[in-house]
């Protein structure tokens, strides 16, 4: 069912609300679609709704980056590796959804979301084992490429829980802290979100005008989320993406019911 935004008008003022806030937590923590792609429904159907809030948080991510540049700036010999991967598996997840029935990926998503939250939760207790030490080479191991990989196929296809589970991967890397590691988190957040979109422009299932109804409240609220997230100190930012991971995951769970 397609409706307007002057049919309604308080879904419409309701959806700017969603896209701000979206923009906000996804600087901070991930998880923005799951109050944009509810949001939009009250529009349009559940593709076009996921394909709009793909591209409009995608200027988000991108003020969230400039934010974020120094820290992304220091940490760019990681990009060599992760960006490619993250190219490559966001194409693949993007044809996911405007090929016929994805459905079966659906299946695994709240697994995903509670593996990840977990292992961001207990992160702490396991980077002593399994992460890569401080002075370690800037080449990842196989099974953090394979992991950003399989991220980035899901960030295309949905997109919400990336931020929880590429911080739980970033987090074992030797990056000096988790503000260093939510800005890279953003920033593949944005490379993965601009090649998914750039695969829904040719879908047709866009819905133009609430997606310029969403671009500059998510751009403010995506801005304003990366100078916080700068700020916060770091115990109430961990606290805060294990609040949100594990409310996702029980969202996804309550969702596939």
């Amino acid at each position: 069912m397609e409706n307007s935004i002057a049919d309604l008008p308080f879904e419409a003022a309701g959806l700017c609300l969603a896209t701000f806030a979206a923009g906000m937590i996804n600087a901070l923590a991930g998880g923005g679609t799951l109050l944009t792609f509810p949001a939009l429904l009250a529009f349009t159907s559940s593709v076009g709704a996921n394909c709009t809030s793909t591209l409009a948080l995608l200027p988000a991510a991108m003020s969230s980056s400039l934010a974020y540049r120094k820290e992304i700036k220091e940490d760019r010999a990681w990009l060599t590796w992760l960006a490619p991967v993250s190219l490559v598996g966001a194409a693949l997840g993007g044809l996911l959804v405007i090929l016929p029935n994805p459905e079966h990926f659906d299946r695994i998503v709240p697994y995903l979301a509670l593996i990840a939250s977990v292992l961001f939760t207990l992160q702490p207790l396991l980077s002593p084992r399994i992460a890569l030490p401080e002075g370690a080479s800037h080449k990842p191991p196989f099974w953090v490429l394979f992991s950003q990989f399989l991220i980035a196929i899901y960030g295309a296809y949905f997109g919400a829980g990336i931020g929880i589970m590429m911080l739980a991967l970033l987090g074992l890397l030797p990056l000096g802290g988790m503000i260093r590691a939510n800005a890279l988190k953003i920033f593949f957040a944005g490379l993965i979100n601009l090649v998914a979109s750039i695969i829904f422009l040719f879908g047709g299932n866009i819905r133009w005008d609430l997606l310029a109804l969403m671009v500059p409240v998510a751009i403010l609220g995506g801005y304003l989320g990366g100078i916080f997230g700068r700020k916060i100190p770091k115990i109430w930012l961990r606290v805060f993406v294990i609040v949100v991971g594990f409310g996702q995951t029980i969202w996804f769970f309550m969702r596939m019911s």
